[in-house]
């Protein structure tokens, strides 16, 4: 094998190794999206439990029997 080919092989090589490690750092950086996703589905359900009425006043007529 000559000079110029192993040189066009190696670049080959190394060009691959690149795109494995982006392709690694990608699947990081979706991981942590889906756990950033999960802690905002968290809160947002916080959320909906604080807008939750604190009192039985607060309920719409048809759940209040006692007024």
């Amino acid at each position: 094998m000559n000079t110029a080919a192993a040189g066009f092989l190696a670049l080959i090589s190394i060009d691959e190794i690149y795109e494995s490690i982006d392709d690694f750092y990608t699947s990081i950086n979706d991981f942590y999206t889906s756990i950033n996703d999960f802690y905002v589905s968290i809160n947002e359900f916080a959320a909906s439990i604080n807008d939750f009425p604190s009192s039985i006043d607060e309920l719409p007529f048809s759940w209040n029997h006692t007024k």
